[in-house]
């Protein structure tokens, strides 16, 4: 049986559907998976197996990580847990605005492979668009994108999180 070590860092509601899916997937491929999480505090999370605060508990061994955390927080995490995993994967946008000079900075590992999530290319329209619409014959392109914040996060506060603050 192949065996999966992930780690998510931040375990908010995009990062419990990750785990959720991540697990249906391995389960149905027949891939022995272990999540851990690190996180600021030391709360169980449903289908995480291990939860982990203090960095120098965390293992280095993971063959992928997940940056689940606020954007604003993406690059530190990326930064300070490079050396843990493997591969990464980075919730979309990598970094917020005033982050991009130090973002340049940023070298990555020879063979690693960085995935930044964009979820709406598998979206129905855009799969509509992409299989039939034919690219030469497109003058000008106006595309809107827009969900509502309260329904993110069922259950909190939406003013009180992160996404709702410039």
């Amino acid at each position: 049986m192949r065996q999966l070590k992930v780690c998510f860092i931040g375990v908010g509601s995009i990062a419990k559907r990750h785990i959720r899916n991540l697990r249906e997937v391995c389960k149905s491929k027949g891939i022995e998976l272990t999540i851990d999480a690190f996180r600021r505090i030391k709360e169980s999370t449903e289908g995480v197996d291990n939860v982990y605060c203090n960095e120098k508990e965390l293992p280095s061994n993971y063959d992928v990580i997940f940056i689940t955390n606020p954007t604003d927080c993406h690059l530190n995490a990326l930064t300070r847990f490079h050396g843990y995993g493997e591969h990464f994967f980075i919730e979309k946008p990598v970094v917020s605005l005033p982050q991009i000079e130090e973002a340049k900075g940023f070298k990555q590992k020879k063979g690693a492979v960085y995935y930044i999530a964009a979820p709406l290319r598998y979206n129905a329209v855009i799969q509509w668009v992409k299989n039939n619409i034919v690219p030469t014959d497109v003058i000008s392109v106006r595309s809107i994108s827009s969900s509502y914040l309260p329904e993110w996060r069922p259950g909190r506060d939406y003013r009180q999180t992160y996404s709702a603050h410039r």
